[in-house]
């Protein structure tokens, strides 16, 4: 963590490349750069600290994980945590995983990379442990919790955690959810989700996100879609 450019900087002379800068608050999704160089790290430390995400106080600097994301998601009640699917987000806004990271260009439920093993050492080396900080800290969570994170090998890494559904995950999950979601939030809110049971469809679902030309830099806004009307959903 690094509260200016001078000291990222100087980081940037001992370390290795590719590595990846991150904006340090709320940046829509947009706020994680994956440099290749120098140049392009000094790039994204600058737009940060420029206030292109709004006020940064500190910028985060990590290690490039080569692998593919999850996002693995849960629900609690401060009791008890039941899982809420998996997905797969696409975040760069070009074919072929290229071009600049975005909020999310598309997204498809359950991931294709999770099995028995993987599913079991999610749980134990990162749910559980978290669950148990939690705990510690007396803090009685309740809520959605979406675990970030990177498969390398079948083996999974924590990049982050929101504390919410993700976006367009939840427009892949949702529609695969056969129980009643206010049910589920309900149980949730008054600590009885132990009781709740959470069914889901056995069928795939798959979300494709539509941007303004330009998108994540400068694109124009308010763009009417016409002849939504004419579209063949089919069956």
């Amino acid at each position: 963590i690094f509260k200016n450019f001078k000291e990222a900087n100087d980081y940037l002379e001992k370390t290795k490349f590719p590595l990846v800068v991150k904006a340090d608050g709320l940046a829509s999704g947009k706020g994680v750069y994956i440099c290749e160089n120098r140049n392009q790290a000094i790039t994204a430390i600058e737009e940060i600290f420029k206030g292109k995400f709004g006020v940064a106080k500190n910028i985060l600097i990590e290690e490039f994980l080569q692998g593919e994301e999850m996002s693995y998601f849960l629900i609690s009640d401060g009791k008890t945590i039941k899982k809420f699917q998996t997905a797969q987000d696409h975040k760069r806004v070009l074919e072929g995983d290229k071009g600049k990271n975005t909020g999310g260009m598309g997204a498809y439920s359950p991931s294709r990379l999770l099995n028995n093993e993987l599913d079991k050492k999610i749980m134990t080396k990162i749910i559980n442990p978290t669950i148990k900080g939690l705990q510690e800290f007396d803090c009685n969570y309740k809520g959605f919790l979406y675990a970030g994170l990177m498969i390398i090998d079948n083996e999974p890494y924590l990049i982050e955690y929101n504390v919410r559904m993700g976006d367009p995950e939840c427009q892949t999950i949702l529609p695969r959810l056969k129980s009643d979601l206010f049910d589920i939030i309900n149980s949730c809110c008054s600590g009885n989700l132990s009781n709740t049971e959470i069914e889901w469809h056995k069928e795939k679902s798959l979300c494709i996100v539509l941007c303004s030309k330009g998108y994540p830099n400068n694109y124009e806004n308010n763009v009417l879609i016409e002849n939504i009307d004419q579209i063949n959903l089919g069956k």
